[in-house]
């Protein structure tokens, strides 16, 4: 694979991961794909040929998307700043017609959003 190969298919997995419904599954996909993609080589085994050992890195924050450069493409609820009270907060996505999507309880106030992030395993460390 080319680094320019690679590099391509980084962008497509970053997209997804910010674009996809979680209930698909689609973005936990992606978030291994990213890292493994990301991954530096830690060490090698020495079977009957050397194999590469990776390393990857923590899975990338999320990160703000101006609302002027591109809208949620699903409904659904997502992390958003909201400029009528100047804070972070929660918002949903409500698209009732293709192209006419608005923000349910901030609406234009919003500037920036964000996926929300994946909830935590069951039984895992939640901290």
């Amino acid at each position: 694979m080319t680094n320019e190969e690679r590099l391509e298919l980084i962008e497509l997995a970053e997209h997804v991961t910010r674009t996809a419904p979680e209930n698909t599954g689609l973005p936990a996909l992606a978030r291994i794909a990213l890292a493994s993609l990301q991954a530096e080589i830690h060490s090698y085994t020495f079977e009957d040929d050397p194999q590469p050992l990776y390393t990857a890195p923590p899975a990338p924050a999320q990160k703000w998307i101006k609302c002027s450069d591109e809208l949620p493409q699903f409904e659904g609820e997502y992390i958003v700043y909201e400029t009528l009270n100047n804070r972070v907060a929660h918002d949903y996505w409500m698209e009732p017609e293709p192209a006419e999507g608005f923000w349910n309880h901030y609406d234009t106030s919003v500037t920036h959003w964000m996926p929300l992030p994946a909830a935590p395993e069951p039984g895992g460390d939640h901290g």
